[in-house]
């Protein structure tokens, strides 16, 4: 069992992961949105009938990689995701988009694990079409409302600091870029 009370060893390669926001002008990409607000964009999206999934063929959501590249990053930080809350994730939609596009287009048939059931398929696959033809829905749905979507989401970050929710976290930007 798992005792949310011990506190992990802290991985000092962690700086290569972090994108530190601070007043030196450094600052998010456009198209940033919290972790948190990526789930509830999409699901209104889809509510609204202006994102439609094919509910015959299995896809995998924008909001599940989003949280698969999140648990990826704290694997590899020496993290546990009890300490998910002690950073403050953000995605860059569009490059998760072009990430997930890229690994569509570009299976490896000798991967074992390249399968619809793993979440990963070709495109010449059904679940790889309507992937794909899902993400660039969601792409140009995204793009037109990026500006509004990413300040709302440092709207939210900064009223979550204010109010005492949350204390002064490290920003972790994803997708991640894989340090070799």
């Amino acid at each position: 069992m798992i005792n949310p009370a011990r506190r992990y060893r802290r991985n000092s390669s962690l700086h290569k992961f972090e994108l530190t926001a601070d007043k030196k002008g450094q600052s998010l990409p456009p198209g940033a949105l919290l972790l948190e607000s990526l789930k509830t964009l999409e699901s209104q999206l889809q509510a609204r009938k202006m994102l439609l999934p094919d509910d015959s063929t299995p896809y995998n959501p924008l909001w599940f990689l989003a949280e698969t590249e999140r648990n990826i990053f704290l694997w590899r930080a020496g993290y546990s995701l009890i300490q998910a809350d002690e950073f403050e994730f953000w995605v860059d939609v569009p490059r998760l988009i072009e990430k997930r596009l890229s690994k569509l287009a570009g299976g490896d048939p000798q991967n074992p694990f390249l399968n619809a059931a793993w979440g990963y398929c070709d495109q010449d696959t059904p679940m790889g079409f309507v992937e794909e033809e899902y993400l660039h829905t969601l792409r140009d749905l995204f793009l037109a409302i990026q500006n509004h979507a990413s300040a709302l989401s440092q709207v939210a970050s900064m009223l979550l600091k204010e109010y005492g929710c949350c204390e002064e976290r490290p920003i972790v930007l994803l997708p991640v870029e894989r340090q070799v």
